[in-house]
């Protein structure tokens, strides 16, 4: 065997190496997403579905298209396992109650910068008449859901954090219904 062709193998052997390592880590990871998935809704009761979209663009401005996992929709009130909508519905129709993932940590944290913006601009009377709005929502559901911000927003996190697991066990272009009781997962037209 010659050096070239000694090297190549090499290569070869650590790529095998590695793609029988990633298959393991994938395998194991999916179990304990299962255990997650199920602890989550104990300690979130009153959700009754976290939906989202996974997909690769089709096209994206000349930028190269990537899979990824959208922002998950927590709904609390108005899921119904057998008349799916489609993902996005469930967060832009009001026939739905949904929770909103804090963009900090937590959403005390988002009433407080909220407040900075209607202290900041007391002339814009966009900011004005929109985060009031906004505050309201947030102490509403810190009121109502206890404890839930912290949790969805480490949910989130933890799909945005593990794409390549989601992709293998749910697929791309694809819609996923996670509930108490099953798992819906239905192919996803977008443009």
């Amino acid at each position: 065997m010659s050096a070239f062709e000694n090297i190549t193998s090499k290569i070869a052997e650590k790529n095998a190496e590695l793609e029988s390592l990633k298959k393991k880590y994938m395998k194991e990871l999916q179990g304990e997403f299962n255990e997650i998935i199920k602890l989550f809704f104990e300690e979130c009761p009153k959700v009754q579905a976290v939906v989202w979209t996974q997909y690769t663009p089709y096209f994206n401005d000349g930028d190269e298209c990537i899979f990824s996992v959208n922002e998950p929709h927590f709904v609390v009130e108005g899921f119904d396992p057998e008349n799916l909508e489609d993902p996005y519905a469930y967060n832009d129709d009001d026939s739905y109650s949904t929770l909103n993932v804090p963009n900090r940590s937590n959403w005390d944290e988002d009433i407080e910068n909220d407040r900075n913006h209607l202290k900041n601009r007391p002339d814009d009377k966009w900011v004005q008449g929109y985060y009031p709005k906004c505050i309201a929502a947030l102490e509403e559901a810190k009121n109502n859901f206890p404890g839930y911000d912290v949790k969805i927003k480490a949910f989130a996190d933890l799909l945005s954090e593990n794409e390549d697991m989601l992709r293998e066990v749910y697929g791309d272009h694809s819609a996923v219904y996670l509930t108490p009781a099953q798992v819906i997962v239905e192919e996803y037209e977008h443009e």
